[in-house]
């Protein structure tokens, strides 16, 4: 790249796919000026070593004001979002970053949208033929027992980022005690299980700006340790549901990155597209679609899949890319990393107006 291009990286806390952005931008040096923020001064990401500032919660007034100022303060060029609603805030006010000349390297509002809300995307991956599990609403799924039987899943149309309160159902009561748990303001599904723990994938797909396919990357999840989500041993088999954190093998499946990449073009997503799914009787069954970066970014870098630094290089200069030469057979920890920080150093962090 000609010259350092200054970055702004959202919601960089340690759990958060904006960290992930984060950790992978901090392996080119020399190529970007990175600034950070987070609603929280606990954040992990604010103590990378690079200008930081704490700004309000993303639902807050102020928030995109703080966004505007750190812009024209640090003379931000590009803006990647690092959480969910960072993501949707921020496109929803893409024109005034386009008045900035600043590039946000998110997906089009409609498709965020679409893909913010379970429900409607499974209807919209039903009519575009994508297999999908079995799924009813709160108030069709004694339907769903008829045509499925035992377990079920539970989970919110909006807001279960990190599998919350997304639960395994085996009984009559034990719907009954979900619904009433969350209660009649929010918005539920049901789902079908299907799969087992050894096979569900996430799946990264780049697409460049012009529309054309990059590339795509699977990783085959293992449901150990921070992966494992909630387990139930029903009868004969233990059913499981995995966590936010994804770890496990990069491996090369014609079946899967062909879906999803398929995926990928019928949306028109451009830039980063993350697919969570399993495999049944040869078919690819789709139950999460997120058109951002993943919480495995940084892993994927790791084994070649640049995907953040390869989409700068794309949106900001037009270069183009084709199949990239990652390795794959490659497996893929994740784990926690700790620091202890001075109250000192805690109280230096810079705020916005």
């Amino acid at each position: 790249m000609p010259k350092p291009i200054s970055v702004l990286v959202t919601g960089v806390g340690g759990r958060s796919f904006g960290h992930q952005v984060l950790q992978t931008l901090l392996n080119h040096t020399g190529d970007y000026h990175l600034t950070v923020c987070d609603a929280s001064p606990f954040s992990y990401g604010l103590f990378d070593g690079v200008q930081s500032y704490v700004v309000p919660p993303a639902h807050d007034p102020g928030y995109l004001e703080a966004i505007e100022f750190i812009v024209l303060q640090r003379g931000i060029e590009v803006i990647v979002p690092g959480t969910e609603i960072e993501v949707r805030t921020l496109v929803s006010v893409r024109s005034l970053f386009d008045r900035l000349g600043v590039v946000l390297l998110a997906g089009s509002e409609s498709i965020i949208k679409l893909c913010s809300n379970k429900w409607d995307l499974t209807c919209w991956l039903k009519e575009n033929g994508y297999a999908i599990p079995l799924s009813a609403t709160r108030d069709d799924w004694k339907w769903l027992i008829g045509q499925v039987g035992f377990p079920i899943i539970a989970k919110p149309t909006e807001g279960s980022g990190a599998s919350r309160l997304v639960e395994i159902l085996a009984s009559t009561e034990e719907v009954d005690m979900y619904l009433f748990h969350v209660g009649d303001a929010r918005q539920i599904m049901f789902q079908q299980y299907v799969g087992d723990a050894n096979s569900e994938f996430t799946v990264g797909v780049m697409i460049d700006k012009e529309g054309d396919l990059i590339d795509s990357i699977a990783l085959r999840r293992n449901l150990v340790g921070l992966s494992l989500g909630q387990v139930r041993n029903l009868g004969s088999r233990d059913v499981v549901l995995s966590t936010g954190y994804s770890q496990g093998y990069f491996e090369r499946n014609e079946l899967v990155q062909s879906t999803c990449e398929n995926l990928a073009k019928n949306l028109r997503i451009v830039g980063p597209l993350n697919v969570q799914c399993r495999v049944q009787d040869g078919a690819v069954y789709i139950f999460e679609v997120h058109p951002r970066f993943s919480g495995t970014t940084s892993l994927r870098a790791l084994s070649g899949f640049d995907e953040v630094h390869i989409l700068l290089r794309n949106f900001l200069f037009g270069e183009k890319f084709e199949r990239l030469n990652y390795q794959s057979n490659m497996v893929a920890i994740r784990g926690f990393s700790n620091r202890v920080i001075s109250f000192e150093d805690l109280g230096k962090l810079d705020r916005t107006p």
